[in-house]
């Protein structure tokens, strides 16, 4: 290992060569690290990946139980509807009936 200079102020300064060492380990640790991060990015985008397709089987079945839930609502509405004119036509021949009998007392 080289040795250290001593500066015009009668510092030890380090050479160029220990700078350059020092500099590559340090980009080196700074690689492992965006290695590492780059691992953490592609394990979040598969798990993203796989909440997109959940999300997408959520939308789909999502859309089928409005369909379902629209087709229940047009049957209640006509089931309705038409009860709602039996009832009016049983309320109708009541009162056919009451006066009729009115009528003949």
């Amino acid at each position: 290992m080289p040795k250290n200079v001593t500066g015009s102020k009668g510092i030890d300064e380090p050479t160029l060569g220990e700078v350059l060492a020092v500099m590559n380990e340090q980009f080196s640790l700074i690689d492992q690290r965006f290695s590492a991060a780059d691992a953490i990015s592609r394990s979040m985008n598969e798990r993203m990946n796989g909440f997109d397709a959940r999300l997408g089987d959520l939308q789909r079945v999502q859309r089928k139980l409005v369909d379902q839930v629209a087709d229940i609502q047009d049957d209640l509405t006509s089931a309705l509807g038409s009860s709602d004119k039996d009832a009016l036509t049983i309320i109708d021949h009541e009162r056919r009936i009451a006066r009729l009998e009115k009528a003949s007392a």
